[in-house]
């Protein structure tokens, strides 16, 4: 009998470490198929702008998810068509004028999502891909792919581990478009496409690697770090590179109540001689669950920002008429010192979710705008009715304010607007879907006149294919 009792948890151990394999087989099959894991995982942390670690719950959720429940994993394939105004590449008509086109064009797309979850472990994933044919302005033709991959593993009781990795993948900005909001998971932030001006092609690989102890039922320290990498196809425009590492202790004073100080450094730089910005951030975070169905977060905190970069300097014309230059360069130090926010409040009602954040930090721009200070509010809501249809809408407003010079003097990016997605399956594995999505973006110096102002709107409408008994996820 004893003999026994000290076999069958081995027994049982070595069925779960089969079960997490097989799972880790297919997930990892799946991606050769289908994403770009590849290249994704040379690179990491996200660019969405940085204003301190999360306490308590983030601003979206992770992938695989919809409204915080986990979803069985499917794959899907898509064909539609779309109509799309405001597109914008890096290029000006024979008058040297920007475009606006309105094009029409289709799409097929493929993708998957899910969660595995074993006995001490979950892995989460979501991949979309589309390629998108253009009636005209072939240049705008291309693949648009997004990949988020999030890992967390109970190492002991008191130690846990995740990683997660991002990467995206456009051909242009208005494509990518008429799909999900802004999402936020621990590991695997997400790139924000709404910051970019113009339908340029685009790479972007971000990941992070992080771990926590719980010194207590009430105390716990957490701790993480990674890199990034954003490439824009354009030379005119400015591609960045980076990394940061942050600490967080958070303490639960009941219940539904935590509380904690957290402190980050970041730095990332622009290739092609635009300098290099080093961060550090300070701030302190409250969270609670307010009910059976809200929880909010809210943090707040000061960060500081140096900037470094040769600049173009007038030289005096007494001297500059004895060595015959005009100008010379120097190495320019600059201090920005601001208020960092991280706030957000998420329900759940049912098959209903809920999510309003805001969130202010440093970023490395948009190409355009070099070094800037992010202000970023979002709200979405999701809602699956029956086991036929489900429905979304989203919203948000950001802009972006340059701190140092880059391109322009001060210099200023607005983005506001709105969409929603609806899908219906219509029988087997044929659902209907449909997407929308308007935005108006511009770019001013100095609140001044705008230099370039677009409305970007796209509708599409078309099939998608997928076995399973409930409607695809809008988010």
């Amino acid at each position: 009998m004893r003999g026994h009792r000290r076999r069958l948890p081995q027994e049982n151990q070595s069925r779960s470490l089969t079960r997490e394999k097989e799972g880790g087989y297919l997930i990892l099959k799946f991606f050769r198929t289908f994403g770009l894991v590849t290249w994704a995982v040379a690179a990491a942390w996200a660019q969405g702008g940085y204003s301190g670690p999360a306490i308590l719950s983030r601003n979206g959720q992770s992938p695989g998810r919809s409204n915080g429940d986990p979803l069985r994993f499917r794959v899907f394939g898509v064909m539609s068509g779309f109509y799309s105004t405001g597109m914008t590449p890096i290029a000006t008509d024979k008058d040297g004028n920007a475009f606006d086109d309105k094009i029409t064009g289709a799409t097929a797309g493929f993708g998957g999502y899910g969660v595995h979850s074993g006995r001490r472990s979950t892995t989460g994933v979501n991949y979309s891909g589309a390629y998108q044919l253009y009636s005209r302005r072939n240049y705008y033709n291309g693949l648009n792919q997004n990949l988020t991959v999030n890992h967390e593993h109970q190492l002991s009781p008191k130690w846990a581990m995740g990683a997660g990795v991002a990467a995206t993948q456009m051909s242009n900005v208005l494509g990518t478009q008429s799909r999900s909001p802004i999402i936020d998971s621990p590991f695997a932030p997400q790139f924000n496409p709404y910051n970019e001006l113009f339908d340029n092609r685009l790479y972007t690989v971000s990941s992070q690697v992080g771990a926590s102890y719980q010194h207590s039922p009430r105390l716990t320290f957490t701790m993480a770090g990674g890199t990034f990498l954003t490439t824009r196809q354009s030379r005119s425009l400015a591609s960045s590179r980076g990394f940061s590492a942050n600490g967080q202790i958070t303490y639960a004073l009941d219940r539904r109540t935590q509380t904690g100080v957290a402190y980050s450094y970041g730095t990332f730089y622009f290739p092609r001689g635009f300098g290099k910005t080093d961060i550090n951030s300070w701030m302190g975070q409250f969270g609670r669950v307010l009910s059976r169905r809200w929880v909010a977060s809210l943090g707040a905190g000061l960060y500081r920002a140096e900037s470094q970069r040769v600049q173009t300097v007038q030289i005096d014309p007494a001297v500059a008429a004895i060595i015959g230059l005009g100008s010379s360069v120097q190495v320019a130090h600059n201090i920005n010192n601001g208020l960092s926010i991280e706030a957000a409040l998420s329900g759940r009602y049912g098959r209903a979710g809920l999510t309003f954040g805001y969130t202010r930090g440093i970023m490395p721009g948009n190409g355009v705008l070099l070094t800037s200070r992010q202000d970023l509010a979002y709200a979405s809501a999701s809602l699956t009715g029956t086991k036929r249809w489900n429905v979304g809408l989203f919203s948000s407003y950001g802009k972006l304010t340059q701190v140092f010079d880059g391109f322009t003097s001060g210099g200023q990016f607005a983005s506001y607007g709105g969409g929603a997605g609806f899908n219906y399956r219509l029988f087997s594995i044929v659902h209907f879907n449909a997407n929308a999505d308007f935005r108006k973006v511009q770019l001013e110096r100095n609140q001044a006149s705008p230099l370039l102002a677009r409305n970007r709107f796209i509708v599409s409408a078309g099939l998608a294919f997928s076995p399973g008994d409930m409607p695809l996820h809008i988010w």
